[in-house]
């Protein structure tokens, strides 16, 4: 199946408070497994921080790593 059809047999297209992605792999020959040029690290890194903001933490505290 391909990253498309994943997303929307899974009802993906629905969500709309979350950002999501599909990353299509096989895994007999590895192709799609570079995570170099993959959006989740960046999308988890972006939430994360918007989380931590939501709860009060300050962005001195963001940018320290706390």
């Amino acid at each position: 199946m391909s990253p498309a059809e994943i997303a929307g047999e899974l009802g993906l297209h629905d969500v709309r408070l979350q950002p999501w992605y599909v990353q299509g792999a096989c895994a007999t020959t590895a192709d799609g497994l570079d995570y170099g040029g993959s959006p989740i690290p960046r999308m988890y890194l972006a939430n994360s921080r918007l989380a931590l903001a939501d709860k009060g933490v300050e962005k001195e505290e963001l940018r320290k790593g706390q």
